[in-house]
């Protein structure tokens, strides 16, 4: 089984600023697939700002390492999540879960 883990939420400090927050995306992968998966996860980060506009970031996590980061949300903005999935040999089904 693969399991991505989901976004923690920061709200404010020196990074943000005051009334925006990030997310800290963090990937784990348990099983035998582990051995045949790229370590490196792409992960696209959606959302809609304040003035109505779509926004969208690239995000790349490594599996069992360094998270990857989305700072300078507006706090209370929801940020949708979704990972790029390639084809994967020897796996048949992979649903990832935030």
């Amino acid at each position: 089984d693969c399991h991505p883990v989901g976004s923690s939420i920061e709200r404010g400090g020196d990074i943000n600023g005051p009334g925006f927050g990030g997310r800290v995306v963090q990937k784990l992968v348990t099983g035998d697939v582990s051995e045949v998966l790229d370590p490196k996860f792409h992960v696209i980060a959606s959302w809609t700002d304040g003035e109505g506009a779509a926004q969208s970031r690239d995000l790349y996590p490594i599996a069992g390492g360094a998270s990857a980061r989305l700072n300078g949300i507006p706090k209370d903005t929801a940020v949708t999540l979704t990972e790029v999935l390639d084809a994967v040999p020897g796996v048949d089904s992979y649903t990832p879960t935030f």
